[in-house]
């Protein structure tokens, strides 16, 4: 199952998408895409962020201990190349053109 921490943790329940918004810790993206294509087999899980070197940085900065010990590991190789981490700018929809 899908889980915003590495294991063992609480997972969440069936999904096809979802939309995480909050106070969660910098991990919390890369450990629920890392367990959903796991989980699922999926072919590719997205991971959207206002600003891809933000992103970066929180995660660098949180040093999560779990990516730092399996993050070289066969299947956390496997789900990395499973997981694109696009940087999506939201403008809102009285400031379009």
């Amino acid at each position: 199952m899908a889980t915003i921490f590495p294991a063992p943790a609480p997972t969440l329940p069936d999904l096809e998408t979802l939309l995480l918004k909050g106070s969660f810790h910098a991990s919390a993206p890369i450990h629920l895409c890392y367990s959903y294509v796991l989980h699922y087999d999926a072919p590719k899980a997205v991971l959207l962020t206002p600003s891809r070197a933000r992103f970066v940085h929180s995660l660098k900065s949180f040093n999560d201990e779990w990516i730092r010990k399996h993050g070289s590991d066969g299947l956390t190789c496997k789900a990395t190349s499973k997981v694109d981490v696009l940087s999506v700018r939201w403008v809102p929809v009285g400031m379009r053109a």
